[in-house]
């Protein structure tokens, strides 16, 4: 038998009833929280969703065959495509994907059948019979509203997204919001405790703080787990002040994905997904956008990060540290910060920074001076002013071929800063209130961590390097 002879099909189930539909035609999965109505109503159709800005009708699969959803409210379906237009079907779940020989597919037929019907077609999977779908013959049916594919070549200015840390774990790359990253840790030994069972290889201690450590490929499916007990981890926040780690190979940087364009979930990420879209980048990589959301809402995720819940002060102590506090004109703040070197350690608060790049190679000179400003360079289709950070506060100016670039502002309106060196992302304790008197005025202090472990740093906001004025001068609109 040839290769050629076998047709792969997905397969789907809704109540007890086994549907397959031709892998080609299975664009992606979905998960909703609302339905939209459609301005015009069909007996065939139940509204639409919205699938990244585009309003997808739903097809009443009810309507057209005997199928009863095990779950009325329904939030997770898949999308049909065929010619470029898409259409969405509400499924109980996912079963798999299969390969069938074609001399195993059986073909039912309508005696002198005038309407061509959508399920004539069906083969067994594990003991039970799959109805195939016929899906150019479902997009024919009279009164069915579809959608056209959005082109993911977007414009360059409309893909530059919020912050992302992007790291690599199993062979796989994943990435999740900069700012719900609770700290960015580097080589730890994990240790084995009574937790190290299935996905969770232990845990560590950081600033004072146990965390528990999951390995990521165990979690989200994707690439190949290593027993390694010393690594990096990526400790991602939870609801209520609790935190999880992940085990990880290298952690990359922070960035934008300005550079990649967004495609559609594999069918095969649909049971306990974990992962909301994927963004192919300009070098053929695969990065994998983290659920956070959904992770969050995970059962067994939740129990493993309630170890994690930090100690509470006796009420003496505490009432003690809030007199401190008050005398010390400090605010207790859970931010996350980036912590660099620029002539000093200083801790950035991470909201500010849109991405982290290398020095550029072509770098436009000018003759305007202004105290550490450089020149232009391009990124991602923008041309953006570079500043010595060193030098706008007052240092000797960065001499250094690995010093990186760290960007803020809004797009289209960015500014660079260089650093010496970008250390890790941390989460304060607490926050020193800055002087409201001018003649007074210092950088405030921000303490990273907490117990013996505890290390206090000047807090600085890049925007306040410059005036408003001077700082909208330098900036330049997308070129």
């Amino acid at each position: 038998m040839t290769e050629a002879a076998f047709r792969q099909f997905g397969i789907i189930e809704i109540g007890d009833t086994l549907m397959g539909i031709a892998i080609e035609h299975l664009s992606e999965v979905f998960h909703v929280r609302k339905q939209e109505h459609l301005p015009q109503e069909q007996p065939l159709l139940r509204g639409g969703i919205e699938l990244r800005g585009q309003l997808v009708p739903v097809l009443n699969l009810p309507k057209i065959g005997r199928f009863t959803h095990t779950n009325e409210e329904q939030e997770f379906g898949i999308i049909l495509q065929t010619d470029q237009r898409l259409l969405a079907v509400f499924v109980d779940q996912v079963v798999g994907i299969t390969s069938v020989d074609t001399d195993e597919i059986q073909h039912i037929s309508q005696h002198e059948g005038r309407v061509q019907p959508l399920f004539h077609d069906f083969f067994t999977y594990q003991g039970r019979f799959v109805s195939l779908l016929d899906v150019s013959a479902t997009f024919a049916l009279p009164g069915i509203f579809t959608v056209a594919r959005h082109s993911n070549r977007t414009d360059q200015s409309r893909r530059v997204r919020d912050p992302m840390l992007t790291f690599a774990a199993g062979g796989a790359l994943y990435s999740v919001p900069a700012v719900e990253v609770y700290a960015a840790i580097h080589k730890q030994n994990i240790e084995k405790t009574a937790l190290t069972i299935g996905p969770c290889l232990g845990e560590i201690t950081y600033h004072g703080r146990r965390i528990p450590v999951l390995c990521p490929v165990q979690i989200l499916g994707l690439g190949t787990r290593k027993t390694n007990q010393m690594t990096e981890v990526v400790a991602l926040r939870f609801p209520d002040d609790l935190v999880i780690g992940f085990a990880v190979d290298a952690i990359h940087k922070i960035g934008t994905f300005a550079d990649g364009l967004e495609t559609s979930l594999p069918i095969w990420q649909a049971e306990r997904n974990f992962i909301s879209k994927i963004m192919i980048r300009d070098d053929s990589s695969q990065v994998y956008v983290i659920d956070l959301p959904k992770l969050h809402a995970a059962k067994d995720l939740q129990e493993i990060a309630t170890l994690s819940k930090p100690e509470i002060p006796p009420p003496d102590v505490a009432m003690a540290q809030d007199a401190r506090n008050l005398t010390r004109n400090i605010i207790t703040a859970r931010e996350r910060f980036l912590v660099v070197d620029a002539g000093e350690r200083l801790a950035i608060p991470i909201s500010q920074v849109n991405c982290i790049v290398e020095q550029p190679q072509a770098l436009t000179k000018t003759d305007i001076k202004k105290q550490g400003f450089q020149g232009y360079f391009s990124q991602a289709h923008e041309s953006i002013a570079l500043f010595d950070l060193c030098e706008c506060m007052g240092r000797a100016p960065i001499d250094n071929h690995r010093a990186k670039i760290l960007l803020t502002g809004k797009p289209g309106h960015q500014v660079g800063y260089l650093v010496d060196r970008v250390v890790s992302i941390e989460m304060s304790e607490w926050c020193e209130k800055p002087s409201s008197d001018p003649a007074n005025r210092t950088q405030p202090l921000v303490q990273i961590g907490a117990g013996a472990n505890a290390v206090v740093l000047p807090m600085c906001r890049l925007p306040d390097t410059m005036s408003g004025d001077a700082e909208h001068s330098f900036r330049l609109h997308r070129a």
